[in-house]
């Protein structure tokens, strides 16, 4: 797969650096492989989420949530958040009232 917007990666690990080896572990897994659907996604990771139109991905033991839209027939994952759990939990809460959009 081919991954886009790696600033947002970027620009997290500078804030937190700890989160590094975690992240760098996710996208070295995911440019390795071309999954066709999430099911085959599921199965390379096995916490990964689906809420439309986001996949969602805990990173270093579920320490750090990453948000990603994955358009399996280009082979291309769209980082859009990556967040730590906290900061999810907030996102999750906005996402559901309607206040974020795809």
């Amino acid at each position: 797969m081919r991954l886009f917007s790696l600033k947002v990666l970027k620009q997290f690990c500078v804030r937190r650096p700890h989160a590094v080896s975690g992240i760098q572990q996710w996208a070295k897994r995911m440019e390795e492989n071309s999954p066709h659907n999430f099911n085959e996604l599921r199965a390379l990771f096995g916490s990964a989420d689906y809420v439309a139109p986001f996949t969602i991905f805990n990173i270093a033991g579920n320490k750090f949530r990453l948000i990603a839209v994955v358009h399996y027939a280009s082979g291309s994952v769209f980082i859009r958040q990556m967040l730590t759990h906290s900061e999810y939990d907030r996102w999750t809460k906005r996402y559901q009232q309607g206040k974020i959009k795809s």
